[in-house]
């Protein structure tokens, strides 16, 4: 019987961890580490656009409370790490499907990246400038992977 209450109350904590707020948005840390521990690449890139999107609200919020955002932010640097992931997963995983999902989801980063540009002062343009032409390289090797796929061998 405790053996049964126990693991029904790390269950419950393994839920409530992994599901981080009320709202079911994932917690960055619990993404990051799940996104350590899992091995299938395709799943990690899975792990990596939630981040990724967990991460772009950080950035948002930060930028429309008028603190100016400098290259060294650390927001913009775990936005940047995300980032990162994704593209290693991707690439790792080199499956059609797991590309087309990066492209699509890199693409609605780009838009919201270009509106929050419009929101800034000119000094903090710079930074998100060079952020976006990171995307941008991003998603280019993301679509030429689409284009063109490795050769099954």
């Amino acid at each position: 019987m405790r053996a049964a209450y126990r693991g029904a109350t790390i269950g419950l904590l393994f839920i409530v961890l992994w599901e981080g707020d009320c709202g079911g948005r994932k917690d960055p840390a619990v993404l990051e580490q799940a996104y350590e521990l899992e091995p299938n690449p395709r799943k990690r890139a899975d792990l990596a656009r939630d981040l990724m999107d967990q991460r772009l609200e950080t950035l948002g919020s930060f930028l429309s409370s008028g603190t100016m955002l400098e290259e060294r932010s650390p927001r913009l640097g775990n936005y940047l790490a995300a980032l990162d992931r994704l593209e290693t997963a991707v690439r790792e995983a080199a499956h059609t499907g797991t590309s087309k999902r990066a492209e699509i989801h890199l693409r609605r980063h780009l838009n919201r990246l270009e509106n929050f540009k419009l929101t800034v002062s000119v000094l903090e343009r710079s930074v998100l400038e060079e952020l976006i032409a990171r995307l941008e390289e991003v998603r280019e090797e993301v679509l030429y992977s689409i284009m063109f796929p490795p050769e099954a061998g």
